[in-house]
């Protein structure tokens, strides 16, 4: 995964906040003026909280491959990381 993507995935991450608090707010002002919410702020509020846990768990994903040593950006191993592996492999198998 570029670094593109990566910003991409931050960027609908936040958007998704955002949106997330202007319901939210609205849900809350019409409960101060109505005494109730719309249930539609609440069918919103869940779709918009499932696809943040979604992002979230995304970004979980992301943290974790690129926080491996020898680990690029694409989430493949550096071709040095491969051939010492597979130096070490073949001297463990000698011995």
């Amino acid at each position: 995964m570029s670094i593109t993507e990566i910003t991409d995935r931050v960027h609908a991450l936040g958007n998704a906040w955002e949106h997330f608090k202007q319901i939210n707010d609205q849900r809350l002002s019409e409960i101060e003026r109505k005494g109730y919410a719309d249930p539609l702020h609440n069918d919103q509020l869940k779709k918009i909280s499932d696809a943040l846990d979604q992002h979230k768990r995304r970004m979980d994903q992301i943290e974790t491959v690129h926080g491996r040593p020898g680990v690029d950006m694409a989430g493949a191993p550096f071709i040095g990381e491969v051939a010492s592996e597979a130096a070490k492999a073949r001297s463990n198998r000698c011995s």
